[in-house]
């Protein structure tokens, strides 16, 4: 005899907690599942989409509809020698919506991890959780004194030693890579190019290479270079806007890795260089306001990438005046300069 579950007594309410839309691999946009499902009747839905954490109860929420933030957001573990996590990693994170306390980021110390380090099995204790995704960057700072990333041995011993944490923990891992430049009328595979032992490339499941498109300096891609569980996958092109934040494209990208690493001599002969580029985007601001504190210079040229050691190298190329009030710096450009601007390849930003 079947029994009604739901003839009890009380206020009984139909809903989804599991539903997929276009932020993974549905075919709706939140915004078109939620009228749908008030359109059945359903009184609450939660979206749980594949490894990406979904609130969008503030959008979307009504009085007689209820939408349940879905998934779990990640723990990440981010090793770096080179980005500092106050000027570029946290501004990049922020404009991302990202949850930073989800976001452990270990700078270099005095005694420096290595990917064969015993102390990587107790990271989890300092941070309180588990990681979801290990990032070493570059992996080439964490290979330690004792071992040579250029040598097969070595490199299987590390790369074994990651695949033990790997198991222990069920995260995935980035390890970012620096690579050679191409050298011209270069037609060898792009993996080639990267520095070290090739069994960093042997033991990885996918390898992408980051460059930009020749055709258009301010655009990146991304262009996978193997994949061991298919065919590669579409190159993806993004830009990273104004805020920091990393903005996707939704046309169709061909470029392949070998078309993004490798450059024609006129494409070299007129690259900017990072002091051309930050002149560039310095001369534009004071152009604009006229007068600016030394430190907004600074602070808005952090957060498109450029240092403050390029920009006071570039600053030496610009009829930049200079004028104290006090302990603060005023920065502008002379009369002339402004009434002329030398041209300069590819996009100022400010």
């Amino acid at each position: 005899m079947k029994k009604d579950c739901f003839g009890g007594p009380g206020q009984w309410y139909k809903g989804n907690l599991h539903s997929h839309t276009t932020n993974s691999d549905g075919h709706l946009t939140p915004a078109q599942a939620v009228a749908l499902f008030r359109q059945y009747g359903y009184s609450f839905l939660c979206l749980s989409e594949h490894d990406y954490y979904t609130d969008l109860r503030a959008e979307l929420d009504r009085e007689d509809f209820i939408l349940l933030p879905g998934g779990k957001p990640g723990n990440v573990y981010y090793f770096t020698t080179e980005n500092d996590e106050s000027i570029v990693l946290r501004p990049r994170l922020e404009a991302m919506d990202a949850r930073l306390d989800r976001v452990m980021v270990m700078r270099s110390d005095a005694r420096q991890l290595t990917l064969t380090d015993p102390r990587l099995f107790e990271m989890h204790k300092i941070f309180d959780g588990k990681p979801d995704l290990i990032v070493f960057d570059p992996v080439q700072s964490y290979v330690g004194k004792k071992l040579d990333m250029n040598r097969t041995d070595d490199v299987r011993f590390m790369m074994d030693n990651l695949n033990k944490l790997l198991h222990a923990t069920n995260a995935a891992v980035v390890l970012i890579c620096h690579t050679k430049k191409a050298p011209m009328g270069f037609n060898g595979r792009p993996c080639e190019l990267i520095n070290g032992s090739s069994d960093f490339v042997n033991a990885a499941r996918s390898v992408c290479f980051l460059g930009r498109d020749p055709a258009r300096p301010d655009v990146c891609v991304v262009a996978q270079e193997k994949n061991s569980l298919g065919l590669p996958g579409a190159s993806l092109a993004f830009t990273i806007g104004e805020d920091g934040a990393v903005h996707w494209s939704d046309e169709e990208c061909e470029l392949t890795a070998a078309q993004i690493l490798t450059y024609s001599d006129e494409k070299r002969r007129h690259a900017a260089s990072p002091s051309e580029r930050a002149q560039a985007v310095m001369r534009r601001m004071l152009i604009e306001n006229k007068t600016m504190q030394s430190s907004d210079v600074l602070a808005a040229c952090e957060k498109q990438g450029i240092s403050r050691a390029t920009v006071y190298r570039a600053r030496k190329g610009l009829p930049i005046q200079e004028e104290r009030s006090g302990r603060e710096k005023y920065w502008s450009l002379s009369d002339a300069s402004q009434m002329s601007q030398p041209p300069v390849q590819g996009k100022a930003e400010t």
